[in-house]
């Protein structure tokens, strides 16, 4: 292939990968990735369960209008307008009469498991002969009330209220919610509530952002038929991967508009040659598009801090065609490109290939987001690399010779380093440290904000922080989960921690319910006081 046809090659591959960027860009911003990975990283593998749970992907939407029933009616007509979005797992908006028929069908059977988390310490007061005759002092009055046929149906088959104390445990546990007229609303009748799953990660923008502009159509739709006066706050993490991403693509491009900037005065305040910058240029924007490229095809998305990072690939991959194009500007007329290219091409590879040796001692690292790195630099590195070799030449071809000045050259390349470190000791009182790695992003105030008045209006408590239990399978994990709800007792007793939340409140291990079933059934009298009492 001579060299105009290989220079058409790789005008049209750069279009169609310019497309396929342009069509497949997506920038993340999992924070996860700079945690290591491995069989011994238990807290990655942690923080990456956490970071794509069910947690994450729900979604909580609030609805306020002037009357709460006017709420309830855009909750439930957004609820029927997102359930067939096809990125929507579930949805809910209010109780249904089987989730009540489910959660007997499930627990009842079982309730006497349920008796007691300290069976040793409570069940014998609470098995003795006057506290059962109090019980039954207690559903006597019960069922003498208005209220009687709720309870009438469990008094004979749970006389000790083992299902009742489950019920109560399960809703003192529950976000501040209640049912107005089938519709979950707030315990202040403010706003109405409609909370929502997600098939995919909630940092998986192609599919959060479709949906959260769809949600935003169909709610002023809504809206506008209602004549307005509904307000729409909503708690999702997919919202604050957007801004995120939002975010970073903006700072990538400043950070590449300020290095192509920047390398563009340089070269033509020393250089004087706009047309030789713009052919300098060709491969390291070459090797950035086609790092891009690459990266989306392997890794599906790039990580915020990677365009970043890439963005500054042009001061290392420039300097090969500068290597090039000054040698060609200042030589004779007599030697063509070619010929330079081919004189140069040991030095330009052995100075590639160490930049590569650095980068793969980074892509052997434990961090997805470090690999990620040396993926995009070794890939954009040999790629302005072998643009330099083989299509550089006959774009040099257009390039005029540069004066033949090159002790001024010189005088000013000795110049310029010196300007640039005046202006970074200037810069350098102004640097702060930071080792937290949550504030490489900045999120918008309003929007922490709404997500904070959200999540308080479903649920009290604080929901970042968590305590985890680590164990060898699923029993030993709940066994040890019973222990630290125990533990955890006497701080909220104590005003230390406001309150928790646990699966306590709805699992117990085998152990615990069969210490339960054991006090019971070693208790010969019981029968007798139970039948005495009631």
């Amino acid at each position: 292939m001579n060299e105009r046809r290989r220079t058409i090659a790789f005008a049209l591959l750069a279009a169609i990968m310019g497309v396929y960027c342009a069509l497949h860009l997506r920038v993340g911003s999992d924070i996860t990735r700079f945690l290591p990975t491995g069989s011994d990283s238990d807290l990655a593998a942690l923080s990456s369960r956490l970071a794509d749970s069910p947690l994450t992907r729900t979604l909580v939407i609030s609805l306020e209008a002037d009357e709460l029933a006017t709420a309830i009616a855009a909750a439930r007509e957004l609820t029927d307008a997102l359930r067939p979005h096809p990125e929507v797992a579930w949805i809910r908006s209010g109780l249904d009469e089987t989730d009540i028929e489910q959660v007997f069908e499930l627990y009842f059977p079982h309730r006497l498991g349920f008796l007691s988390d300290d069976p040793e310490r409570e069940l014998p007061d609470r098995l003795s002969e006057s506290a059962l005759r109090e019980r039954a002092r207690a559903l006597r009055l019960r069922l003498a009330s208005p209220a009687s046929g709720l309870f009438e149906p469990l008094a004979a088959r749970d006389p000790l209220g083992a299902f009742e104390t489950l019920v109560a445990r399960m809703r003192a546990d529950q976000p501040a919610l209640r049912a107005e007229a089938g519709q979950l609303v707030t315990n202040d009748g403010r706003f109405a509530i409609v909370l929502l799953g997600t098939h995919h990660s909630a940092f998986d923008t192609g599919t959060q952002g479709p949906l959260l502009a769809d949600l935003d159509r169909h709610f002023e739709k809504i809206a506008a038929q209602r004549g307005g006066g509904l307000e729409l706050e909503l708690a999702s993490v997919g919202a604050f991967a957007m801004a995120a991403e939002s975010a970073i693509k903006g700072d990538v491009y400043l950070i590449a508009a300020c290095s192509f900037i920047g390398v563009a005065l340089l070269f033509t305040a020393f250089v004087q040659s706009l047309r030789g910058f713009l052919v300098a240029s060709v491969p390291p924007l070459s090797g950035i598009l086609t790092a891009t490229t690459v990266g989306l095809l392997i890794f599906g998305e790039l990580d915020g801090m990677t365009m970043a990072f890439g963005a500054s690939l042009m001061g290392i991959v420039i300097d090969y065609s500068n290597h090039l194009l000054l040698h060609h500007g200042l030589s004779s007329t007599a030697v063509s490109p070619q010929r330079i290219t081919l004189r140069l091409r040991p030095s330009l590879l052995l100075g590639a290939f160490t930049t590569v040796a650095s980068f793969v001692g980074l892509g052997l690292t434990p961090f997805p987001a470090f690999r990620q790195m040396a993926v995009f630099a070794i890939t954009g590195v040999l790629a302005g690399l072998a643009v330099s070799l083989w299509v550089l030449p006959e774009l040099l071809q257009s390039v005029p010779p540069l004066p033949a000045r090159a002790a001024d050259m010189a005088a000013n390349v000795l110049l310029a380093p010196l300007a640039l470190g005046l202006l970074a000791a200037l810069a350098l009182p102004a640097v702060q440290w930071s080792d937290d790695l949550s504030q490489l992003t900045q999120f918008d105030p309003e929007l922490v904000e709404e997500d904070r008045r959200v999540r308080e209006r479903v649920a009290q408590l604080e929901g970042g922080r968590f305590v985890i239990a680590l164990a060898a399978d699923a029993e030993a994990a709940v066994a040890m989960n019973d222990a630290i709800y125990a533990r955890l007792q006497p701080a909220v007793a104590a005003g230390a921690v406001g309150g928790i939340r646990s699966l306590h409140s709805l699992v117990w291990s085998e152990t615990l319910q069969r210490r339960n079933y054991e006090l019971l059934s070693g208790d010969p009298g019981l029968y007798t006081r139970l039948d005495a009492a009631f």
